[in-house]
């Protein structure tokens, strides 16, 4: 998806990038941009939308959860597998979660009615997906925002959102482009 999106949606306020699926893929991309924000701009509003692929998901689910649980049932790229272990040492109850800022609702409703389906979950599992989630909520929790383009016109902090996709043999790839691109014209 996102090599097509670069091809066809490339906007200046927008960076795509694409994660090793694993552990050390996700903490350097943290790490990138850990160094790259400013904490006190407030100016600025980020938000992280990451996509994975779901074998079982027939729709597009977007993520509202994501939890202090890293517990893989199968090894990641690398060959790490955690069994409940806490995402972030300093919080010792693997059931914390944090929730996205966005108006889940409202885009869930709008992009139905462009003729995506989607569903708006609150279970991205413990995988991967999960631990990127997590780490972007809490890295956007130490963010202040006031200045939004969000639809919606409270004012909303940095947050992320997980969407995951389904296969390509359930929804064509064209097909999850657009979705794609109609979920960043509705956040921009």
């Amino acid at each position: 998806i996102i090599k097509h999106l670069l091809e066809s949606f490339v906007c200046s306020d927008i960076e795509y990038s694409i994660l090793e699926v694993s552990l050390e893929g996700v903490d350097e991309f943290h790490k990138i941009v850990n160094e790259s924000v400013t904490v006190t701009d407030d100016t600025v509003q980020r938000v992280f939308i990451h996509l994975g692929v779901s074998g079982i998901a027939t729709c597009f689910h977007l993520e509202e959860y994501a939890y202090n649980n890293k517990n893989f049932r199968v090894p990641d790229e690398n060959g790490n597998q955690p069994i409940n272990c806490n995402i972030t040492a300093s919080d010792t109850n693997i059931d914390t979660s944090l929730r996205t800022a966005l108006p889940l609702a409202s885009m869930k409703q709008e992009l139905d009615a462009l003729g995506h389906e989607t569903f708006i979950s609150d279970d991205p599992g413990r995988f991967l997906c999960n631990y990127v989630h997590y780490q972007s909520l809490s890295l956007c929790n130490g963010l202040r925002c006031t200045h939004v383009q969000i639809t919606n016109p409270d004012p909303n902090p940095s947050t992320s959102l997980f969407v995951h996709v389904p296969s390509v043999d359930v929804i064509p790839l064209e097909k999850q482009v657009e979705f794609v691109k109609d979920l960043l014209k509705l956040i921009k």
